[in-house]
């Protein structure tokens, strides 16, 4: 074999190895190596994710705004950490709650969660998409909102936690039980008494006078 061809080859090696390297941890290593491109990567990946979390956890944009780039820092300040027994998006969605929690927590006011109008049926607690917005579906509509962020608020904090990612983010209890770090039974036990409590609050309501919440009390 020629010098040339051997060369080729061993220019192709360490590039086909790499192959074998499963996406997450490609990703997370040239991360850690300083590639420019991978930390845009991993930020564009997982940016719409991560602000569901946070816009689901509070209202204010500009807080919104801050606290998605906060949790990115210390994503990318924490990546070492990461272990490959773990997904990737579980490991990011971890250090958004997380970081999202302690932002609560600092505040000294009241902060009211975020209602998304896409309520899973189950909640039956937003008005039917096909229904034309008049001054008086629309002063129902923000009624129901207020009631549901009122609803949220009165949660305790890990119940709060398990009813967002699993009614508003769509997850299953193994996928919240990796991100809080908690069995998937505790994650459903605390769903359970979160929707009790969510929806029996809600059928108090007069906004939700007109709606059967029977369902989402189960």
């Amino acid at each position: 074999m020629g010098t040339a061809a051997t060369l080729l080859m061993d220019e192709a090696a360490p590039r086909a190895s790499r192959l074998s390297i499963p996406p997450d941890v490609d990703l997370v290593e040239r991360c850690l190596a300083g590639e420019p491109a991978a930390y845009r990567e991993l930020y564009r990946t997982h940016r719409g994710p991560v602000y569901g979390v946070v816009a689901r956890m509070i209202t204010n944009d500009a807080d919104r705004e801050e606290l998605v780039q906060d949790i990115f820092l210390q994503v990318f300040r924490s990546l070492k950490n990461f272990r490959q027994a773990a997904k990737l998006s579980t490991w990011v969605h971890r250090v958004a709650v997380n970081v999202t929690l302690q932002h609560i927590r600092r505040k000294t006011r009241r902060i009211k969660l975020h209602f998304k109008p896409e309520m899973p049926d189950r909640a039956a607690v937003s008005q039917s998409s096909t229904e034309p917005l008049t001054p008086e579906t629309e002063v129902i509509r923000r009624e129901r909102q207020e009631a549901v962020e009122q609803a949220l608020q009165a949660l305790p904090e890990k119940k709060r936690v398990a009813l967002v990612l699993a009614d508003f983010q769509g997850m299953s209890s193994k996928q919240i039980a990796e991100i809080v770090g908690a069995p998937a039974l505790t994650v459903r036990t605390r769903l359970f008494y979160a929707r009790k409590a969510f929806y029996a609050r809600l059928s108090r309501s007069p906004a939700f006078a007109d709606v059967d919440l029977k369902g989402g009390k189960r």
